[in-house]
């Protein structure tokens, strides 16, 4: 061969290298980032309002809604937040691994039905606020693993993508339903109602709280209601089993019984009812239950149904004895043994009435602690021999706190204005009982507040100052006046 020739060929190979090496990388590089920030990049999750995804003759299509997502085909129901993230989350994520250009389609070199898409089995159409509709088209599996061949709506150039988004979104239609009994937030629940075959109570939003309106009118303990309600609300749906509400005699629900009803501010005239059913016959740890809102018969576990039996007034119950700001109270009166000390404001203090005797302040803070900080143990049916029983018909000791209005108002006259009257008394087993106010139940309280409560006046005195430490003198010293 000859040597010029030889020398040629070597350079030509050494070029063919080093474009191969260094410069088709960079420029497949470029490409590839080209056709990703033209389509795959583009994706923002939260411009997104419809997703639909045809398999075959299957479609399931997820909308958007002011509340979250929907499922909306081929059935209706809540979406699972989880389900549309990770389906977004793939959108988004959708690389090019390569790119077939539309021109080797339209040269006759290639064709679409050699990648599976010129017929595509499978398409996902999303629309966005923005740019409309996009659609994906999948074809063939690639020979590398996890790749598949896919191109849009845009034209006939075919990408080389990993599979990800194809085995996220083509999934059974409940993959996509919400396992979550209810999506409806704590804050937009206006009343509740608990029905059982022994009776029904009801609790309503009153300011920031709950308030009890049936059996009885009581106050509620906020935590204890929005526990009973999250534990309801957020029952996990083991299995879908009626798609609708009909023949609920079959799972032993009944209209009426063993149900809790809701009703929402933002939808007043909507009621969503959960009622509860018999037990699965080959799951005994499940429960048959109707959602109205969804309109279907789930399965969830039992241990929301036990949650909903041992509700009862008294679990609901505020426990708080009493609620008290003494930056409001101008004077309180104890009375006990016969007894009685008036006890008001004096300028940035506190004195006796009519002897104007200095009280502690630190003791009136202390009182007002132990009874805002005393709580409630139980509650008792009152009338007026259980009062009597207990020394609160008459009490035996009392304490009232009011505010003191020196001039008239257009809402008030001026005077006394009582804010908090508590009547304290022992139960037969030596327990302390209270009654607040006019109410007509006794309360069995924690601890023994009675110890705070003194109608003498020396228990309220301010304690004497203590004297100023003398220093310590050595007896061996010389005195001062010894020095010459």
């Amino acid at each position: 061969m000859n040597r010029f020739l030889t020398i040629a060929l070597v350079l030509l190979a050494g070029a063919t290298v080093a474009f191969l090496v260094f410069v088709e990388p960079r420029l497949k590089s470029t490409r590839d980032r080209s056709l990703a920030a033209g389509f795959f990049a583009d994706w923002d999750a939260g411009d997104v309002r419809k997703v639909s995804m045809k398999d075959g003759d299957q479609t399931v299509e997820l909308e958007r809604r002011e509340d979250g997502w929907r499922l909306t085909k081929p059935l209706k129901d809540e979406a699972s937040t989880d389900a549309v993230g990770k389906l977004l989350g793939a959108l988004v994520d959708l690389r090019s691994l390569d790119h077939i250009p539309s021109g080797e389609f339209k040269s006759g070199k290639l064709e679409l039905k050699d990648f599976g898409l010129r017929n595509a089995r499978r398409v996902i159409a999303v629309q966005t606020e923005t740019d409309g509709e996009k659609r994906i088209f999948f074809g063939k599996e690639a020979a590398g693993a996890d790749q598949v061949y896919v191109r849009t709506g845009e034209g006939d150039d075919v990408y080389l993508v990993r599979d990800d988004l194809e085995d996220i979104a083509f999934t059974p239609v409940d993959t996509y339903r919400s396992l979550t009994l209810s999506s409806v937030p704590l804050d937009d629940i206006e009343r509740f109602t608990i029905r059982r075959a022994e009776g029904e109570m009801e609790l309503r939003r009153k300011g920031n709280g709950w308030e009890m309106t049936k059996p009885l009118r009581a106050a509620v303990d906020p935590a204890a209601a929005e526990s009973f309600l999250r534990t309801i609300l957020g029952s996990k749906i083991t299995k879908f089993v009626a798609p609708d509400s009909a023949n609920l005699s079959a799972y032993g629900i009944e209209e009426g019984r063993e149900e809790v009803t809701i009703s929402r501010r933002s939808h007043p005239e909507r009621e969503i009812r959960f009622r509860f059913g018999g037990a699965v016959p080959d799951a005994p740890d499940s429960i048959y239950l109707q959602t109205t809102a969804r309109d279907m018969v789930v399965e969830i576990p039992r241990a929301s149904f036990e949650a909903f039996t041992a509700m009862t007034p008294e679990t609901l119950r505020d426990r708080t004895f009493a609620t008290l700001n003494l930056d409001t109270v101008d004077r309180f009166v104890v009375e006990r043994d016969g007894s009685k000390l008036l006890i008001r404001r004096d300028g940035e203090g506190w004195i006796t009435d009519p002897d104007k005797t200095p009280v502690s302040a630190d003791a009136v803070a202390h009182l007002v602690k132990a009874i805002t900080e005393t709580r409630i143990d139980g509650f008792r049916d009152a009338s007026g021999e259980t009062f009597a029983e207990v020394g609160l018909d008459p009490a035996a000791v009392t304490l009232t706190f009011s505010a003191w209005l020196s001039e008239n108002s257009a809402e008030e006259d001026a005077g006394e204005k009582p804010i908090l009257r508590l009547a304290f008394g022992r139960s037969p087993d030596g327990k302390t009982v209270a009654r607040r106010n006019d109410d007509p139940e006794v309360l069995v309280l924690t601890g023994d507040v009675l110890s705070d409560l003194s109608a003498d006046p020396a228990a309220w005195a301010p304690s004497p100052p203590i004297p100023p430490a003398q220093p310590n003198v050595d007896p061996s010293s010389p005195s001062p006046s010894a020095h010459p």
